[in-house]
C-alpha cells in the first residue's frame, strides 16, 4: 500500500539567502556546512546572477545553520516566505497564484519541488501573513491540526 499523502500545511518559514562566487566548490561548502547545521534540506534554488550566484534554501533548522554559515565565513540572510505542501496534482501552483491574486497579494518569486504525489511551494509575497490566512480559507485549514512538524517560524496570532 503507497503511503498516504501528507494533510496539505501552509506556513511562514525562515529562508536562507547566500550569494556567492562562482568559483568551483563555493556551492558544495555551502551545501556541506547546511547538511551538517541545517538539517534536511526541503527545498533548494541557485542561479547565476552576472559573476554571482544566489542560493534559497528552505531547511529543517534555519536557525542553526544561519549560524553555521555565518561561523563559515559566508554571508547568509534570513527572510520569511510562505510554505504550501500539498498533493500534486495538475493545476494546483495555478490554483495557489490565483488564490492570492484575488486576493491582491503581490508575489515577489515562487518556486517549488515534487516528489511523486507530494508539492512543496515557496512563495515571497508583499503580505506573508495575509497570504497564509487566505491560503488557509482557500484550502479550508485550521490552525494547528495542520501544522508541519519541521516549521520552526510560525506567525504570531
Amino acid at each position: 500500500m503507497p503511503p498516504e499523502s501528507p494533510r496539505p500545511s501552509v506556513q511562514i518559514e525562515l529562508e536562507l539567502r547566500v550569494v556567492f562566487s562562482s568559483r568551483a566548490g563555493k556551492l558544495a561548502q555551502i551545501l556541506k556546512i547546511l547538511r551538517q547545521a541545517g538539517g534536511a534540506l526541503r527545498a533548494q534554488m541557485v542561479y547565476q546572477l552576472k559573476e554571482r550566484r544566489v542560493g534559497l534554501f528552505i531547511c529543517e533548522n534555519p536557525l542553526e545553520a544561519a549560524l553555521a554559515l555565518k561561523a563559515g565565513k559566508v554571508a547568509v540572510e534570513t527572510d520569511t516566505v510562505l510554505t504550501v505542501l500539498m498533493k500534486n496534482r495538475p493545476g494546483t501552483l495555478s490554483f495557489l497564484v490565483q488564490s492570492l491574486e484575488a486576493e491582491k497579494i503581490a508575489i515577489g518569486y515562487t518556486y517549488s519541488t515534487s516528489l511523486a504525489d507530494r508539492l512543496l511551494v515557496i512563495f515571497r509575497t508583499d503580505d506573508n501573513p495575509k497570504a497564509e490566512d487566505a491560503l488557509r480559507r482557500y484550502l479550508h485549514l485550521e490552525d494547528e491540526e495542520d501544522a508541519a512538524p519541521w516549521v520552526q517560524v510560525r506567525r504570531k496570532k
